[in-house]
C-alpha cells in the first residue's frame, strides 16, 4: 500500500489568510487554549464550537498567487473550495470534520477539512535523522486519509486511492510527497529552504 504526504505546491498558490489564534474567542475559557492552538497535534474537534468567519487568501510577493482548489492550512488540515468540498466530502467525512469559511465575498463557503484519523509508524523502520518514516500496515487499515504523532501530526497522509481521486479530478494546489517524513512545515520559509538545502 503506497502511502503520499499532501504538501502544497509550491508557493505559486495564495494560502489562507487566517491562524490559529484567530479562533480563539470561538471556544470558551474552559477549554485549554493550547488544545485549540495545537489542535491538529492534540486532535481537537472543533466543530461543537465553531463559528462562520469571514476571511481571505494572502497573497506572496513576487509568485503567481494563484487561488488553490485545495491547500494546507495548520499542521494536518486542508482547505477546500466549495467545488472541492463538494466531490471529496463524502470520501474524507469518515476520517475528520469540516469547519465552514467565508472567503471574502464569495456566495459559497469553502471548508476547512480537520483530520481526526491517527495512524502509527513502525519506528523500527522509522529514522527522523534520515527523513525515514513507515506506517504500520494495521494501524492505517482502510483510512484514506490520516496523521501521526511521531511526526508531530504536521503533515496530512493520504493512499494512493485517494490521491488518484483528487488527481483524477484535476484539483490544484497540493502535490503528493512520497517523502513521508519531513521537519518542515509547508510555510512559504520552509519550502524555499528546503529547496536551498536540497540543492546543496
Amino acid at each position: 500500500m503506497k502511502i503520499y504526504a499532501m504538501r502544497n505546491d509550491g508557493i505559486k498558490y495564495q494560502e489562507l489568510d487566517l491562524i490559529s489564534t484567530d479562533i480563539l474567542d470561538f471556544f470558551p475559557s474552559d477549554i485549554d487554549e493550547v488544545d485549540i492552538l495545537k489542535f491538529s497535534l492534540r486532535n481537537t474537534s472543533l466543530k461543537e464550537h465553531w463559528q462562520l468567519r469571514k476571511t481571505g487568501w494572502h497573497k506572496i510577493e513576487g509568485e503567481e498567487n494563484l487561488i488553490p482548489d485545495i491547500t494546507k492550512w495548520i499542521d494536518a488540515s486542508l482547505v477546500l473550495s466549495p467545488k472541492t468540498h463538494r466531490y471529496l466530502e463524502d470520501l474524507m467525512k469518515p476520517f475528520g470534520e469540516f469547519l465552514p469559511i467565508q472567503i471574502e465575498d464569495d456566495k459559497d463557503p469553502h471548508y476547512i477539512f480537520n483530520c481526526l484519523t491517527v495512524a502509527e509508524v513502525d519506528e523500527a523502520q522509522s529514522n527522523p535523522e534520515e527523513n525515514k518514516m513507515m506506517f504500520l500496515k494495521e494501524s492505517v487499515g482502510d483510512n484514506l486519509f490520516f496523521k501521526t504523532p511521531y511526526q508531530g501530526c504536521l503533515d496530512l497522509y493520504c493512499t494512493e486511492r485517494a490521491k488518484d481521486l483528487i488527481q483524477s479530478l484535476k484539483f490544484q494546489g497540493i502535490v503528493f510527497d512520497e517523502r513521508l517524513y519531513t521537519e518542515f512545515p509547508d510555510t512559504p520559509e520552509m519550502i524555499e529552504l528546503r529547496k536551498q538545502i536540497e540543492a546543496e
